[in-house]
């Protein structure tokens, strides 16, 4: 009976290890954002394609705005990625860098969503790239 409860133990610990680690590596790292013929595609955790059909507004922003909280999602250095609230915007859902100050914002309907590249300049260049598809 000891032996399979410590067994269990050991098991568990090691499950817990891997999926906090796999956090980590996935969630650690920036999304991948593409453009599409159809649309924008993030991949990577909680990553989805957008439409361009779909899209009512695109902006570039330059200025940082307030998260006040993080509502599900991960937060690891830098990084934040997942469902989010802020002053500005209230929920969001955010794919963004915040050492990066430049983000772009797509508006669906009541869905709002923000992300950035690895640099200011390839963000800059994304969002101008977007403008041929949406007009801003």
């Amino acid at each position: 009976m000891r032996k399979s409860k410590s067994t269990f133990v050991v098991i568990g610990s090691i499950i817990v290890i891997v999926s906090v680690a796999l956090v980590y590596v996935f969630g650690g790292n920036q999304a991948k954002i593409e453009a599409t013929d159809e649309g924008i595609t993030v991949s990577g955790m909680y990553g989805d394609t957008y439409l361009y059909k779909d899209i009512d507004e695109i902006t570039l922003l330059t200025k940082e705005f307030e998260i006040t909280e993080r509502m599900s999602g991960s937060s690891i250095g830098s990084i934040l990625r997942g469902n989010f609230s802020t002053t500005e915007y209230g929920s969001v859902t955010l794919f963004i860098d915040t050492e990066i100050k430049i983000y772009i914002l797509i508006q669906m309907g009541d869905e709002i969503v923000i992300f950035n590249l690895p640099s200011i300049e390839e963000t800059n260049s994304f969002y101008q790239d977007l403008l041929t598809y949406i007009p801003a």
